[in-house]
């Protein structure tokens, strides 16, 4: 059988054409479109007629799941959370990923921006904490904005930084553990924040 991968061979004159499987190409259907992982962030590659599609990862969006999905918390703030796992970072680099996209790990001032991260959080299929922009230091315990964190949990630790699970919770972490992060920015026209001091 010349042609390869589930390709159907046609006979023409003293010769032959073969009509491939969904997602592979070639003369003998031997070029499997999802063998170079072209799907970004976690996102799965589909197999469709002499093409492919992703299906991207809950915080990722574009045709190959390469752009960060921000979800609206209201008062002109989004929120974009990531949990791949070959992407779940410390404390310090979180921070500077959500730097990098003009972002701030995402502060949490009210009950109704943690009901909606929480949403967003439940979409991912695992239920590992996320990095917020809470640090303590000593005993004090700040958002990186620099404002108090009302409702900090009790810690041991003196340099403890703060995560939240997916049912709303605030734990404690060392600030080395990897693990994944909502970083928050401003939306198109949002005027009442800045990216380090949503709402």
């Amino acid at each position: 059988m010349p042609c390869l991968n589930g390709g159907t061979c046609n006979r023409v004159a003293n010769n032959f054409t073969c009509s491939c499987s969904p997602g592979f190409i070639g003369s003998k259907c031997d070029k499997d479109l999802c063998a170079s992982m072209p799907c970004l962030n976690g996102g799965t590659c589909n197999r469709v007629t002499k093409n492919f599609t992703c299906s991207c990862s809950p915080g990722f969006i574009g045709s190959k799941c390469e752009k960060e999905r921000y979800y609206d918390v209201g008062n002109g703030c989004a929120v974009h959370v990531n949990k791949v796992a070959s992407q779940v970072k410390s404390f310090k680099d979180a921070k500077m990923k959500c730097n990098s996209l003009q972002a701030g790990l995402a502060i949490v001032k009210s009950k109704q921006s943690q009901i909606i991260l929480n949403q967003h959080h439940q979409h991912w299929m695992n239920t590992d904490p996320l990095w917020l922009g809470g640090k303590q230091s000593n005993s004090s315990w700040r958002w990186l904005d620099g404002s108090n964190i009302v409702g900090a949990p009790v810690s041991m630790l003196h340099d403890g930084c703060l995560s939240t699970t997916i049912n709303g919770s605030w734990f404690v972490e060392i600030c080395t553990r990897r693990i994944g992060y909502a970083c928050e920015k401003l939306v198109d026209g949002g005027k009442l924040c800045s990216p380090y001091k949503c709402r």
